[in-house]
């Protein structure tokens, strides 16, 4: 038919779709207000070099292109041919086992769920008033087997949960 449109990305979007992509966020345009300054004119106010080889009648692409500066990093890195040599990197530290601790407000917390409920880590977890952390019967278990471990065969006292 004589009334065929071509559809672009853009005529394909939504009207609210074509705003948001042209809307700037608020944290950019703060930075521009405070420093009156784009991104590019940034750049071309910082290095002296750059600003007399700044052409205001090409555009900022053109601009970089002429002076040799990469407009997106990661597009020119994948464009060289040569591979890069491969670097030493430092020999890594051995790895230490993890220990982990329980602090003295965690040991009599602990210590008051297995003085009231021993082994009966379903009840534990049920229990809101002493299990405040509302931990589950596993983390519980894990938990205080890992305190009488630490305290109760090493003789430590812990003073009671108040």
């Amino acid at each position: 038919s004589p009334h065929t449109h071509t559809h672009t990305r853009t005529a394909a979007m939504g009207i609210r779709q074509r705003k948001r992509q042209r809307t700037v966020s608020r944290k950019q345009r703060r930075v521009r207000r405070a420093t009156g300054l784009t991104p590019h004119s940034r750049i071309m106010n910082d290095d002296p070099a750059v600003r007399e080889a700044w052409d205001k009648s090409k555009t900022v692409r053109e601009n970089f292109a002429a002076i040799g500066i990469a407009v997106d990093a990661n597009r020119e890195l994948t464009a060289v041919d040569e591979p890069a040599k491969p670097t030493l990197l430092p020999t890594p530290l051995p790895e230490r086992e993890h220990v982990e601790q329980l602090s003295f407000a965690e040991a009599r917390y602990y210590d008051a769920l297995t003085k009231k409920y021993g082994d009966d880590y379903a009840r534990m977890a049920r229990d809101h008033k002493l299990n405040y952390y509302q931990h589950t019967a596993r983390v519980l278990k894990k938990k205080c087997e890992l305190f009488r471990e630490r305290y109760t065969r090493a003789g430590v006292a812990v003073p009671p949960l108040e």
